[in-house]
């Protein structure tokens, strides 16, 4: 299997390689199951009117407890998405040990591309609504929405290049503020 030191990251040349496209066709059929589900989800949330009627319940209903529902079910179904590839992925690394960097990394970071997926789908659910965040308007269109889901993908890579950055300094010399950052997150998300 994989040794503990993370796979070097995959490189504006690497995608220019034959063994780049081999290894995303391998990994798109890995996950090709989350990867429906994903699809499957997008067509419910946007076009099935079901699927909208759920999200227009969630937004305008006063009870609470809908809309902790809904939010819960969103995270089960991220979670459940993320996980399982997560599983998939590791099982073939077991199976079928490579060492490519390439494959590597695209084991680890498409599951959690498509978790994220997930909590972007219901976003932009959420957007196309009518009257949701201005009466009688929409904010996206149905064209905007698989364009802001295609800019998510790099969106996610910057979120991941940023964090990764942000966890790699070394904060014994910052501690207070690092400890002073980590409430102040916490505290954002418990709210």
């Amino acid at each position: 299997m994989t040794s503990k030191a993370p796979a070097p990251k995959i490189g504006l040349a690497d995608i220019f390689t034959a063994d780049f496209w081999r290894y995303l066709f391998k990994s798109l059929w890995l996950f090709f199951p989350g990867i429906l589900i994903l699809i499957l989800g997008t067509l419910t949330f946007w076009i099935l009117s079901q699927g909208r009627d759920i999200m227009l319940i969630t937004v305008e209903q006063g009870n609470k407890f809908v809309f902790l529902y809904c939010i819960l079910a969103v995270f089960l179904w991220t979670y459940v998405t993320w996980y399982t590839s997560r599983l998939v992925g590791k099982a073939s690394g077991f199976q079928q040990p490579d060492e490519n960097h390439i494959w590597i990394r695209l084991r680890m970071q498409l599951p959690r591309l498509m978790g994220f997926s997930c909590l972007t789908v219901v976003i932009l659910a959420f957007l196309q609504l009518p009257g949701v965040p201005v009466p009688g308007k929409i904010l996206v269109n149905k064209p905007w929405n698989l364009i802001l889901l295609l800019l998510s993908i790099p969106y996610y890579f910057l979120i991941y290049v940023c964090w990764e950055r942000f966890i790699k300094r070394d904060y014994e010399k910052d501690k207070p503020r690092y400890l002073k950052f980590l409430r102040s997150v916490r505290n954002v998300t418990a709210f």
